[in-house]
């Protein structure tokens, strides 16, 4: 066993081996942290609209993919507008329909907030023109479970928010 000691390949690949071995541990140990940190809701939850958890809510978000192209009003430089059609590629359009089903969630977890209770499409607007507040940081905290095309011209996003939104 001596020469396996003083072997230098054999000492790089048993490097090698505890280092993948650590690497695998550290891994193991913060995917347990995270899963405790994240409760796993019930089975059938991921479908349902909200899901109350004790410290956490889950919340649904829609909305629909863009069309393929899209009209955009162009101002040339001689002052003059005029539309140009721009065509949108299938990254572009389900990043879009991504962006909007979560706007459509952290909508939806407003409009259950009872300080400031307001209709959904009211904090849509607002959320439009980039209003703040003291729940600013639960929605910007939140926490993508899952990202689903159900048909082709929709998505859907299963946000978990750490704050309680009657609480705000």
């Amino acid at each position: 066993m001596d020469w396996f000691r003083y072997n230098p390949v054999c000492r790089v690949i048993s490097k090698r081996i505890s280092t993948a071995l650590l690497t695998g541990l550290i891994s193991c140990l913060t995917q347990c942290a995270w899963i405790q940190a994240n409760p796993e809701p019930a089975p059938g939850a991921i479908d349902r609209d909200y899901y109350f958890l004790d410290d956490h809510v889950q919340i649904q978000g829609q909305a629909l993919l863009p069309p393929p192209r899209e009209s955009v009003l162009v101002t040339g430089q001689d002052g003059n507008t005029k539309t140009v059609i721009h065509y949108l590629s299938l990254q572009e359009r389900r990043k879009r329909c991504r962006d909007q089903a979560v706007r459509n969630g952290h909508t939806k977890w407003l409009s259950l907030t009872e300080a400031d209770w307001q209709m959904q499409s009211e904090w849509d607007l607002r959320l439009g023109m980039n209003a703040r507040g003291l729940w600013s940081e639960c929605l910007d905290e939140a926490q993508i479970r899952g990202h689903f095309y159900d048909t082709p011209d929709t998505c859907r996003v299963v946000l978990l928010y750490a704050c309680l939104p009657q609480n705000y």
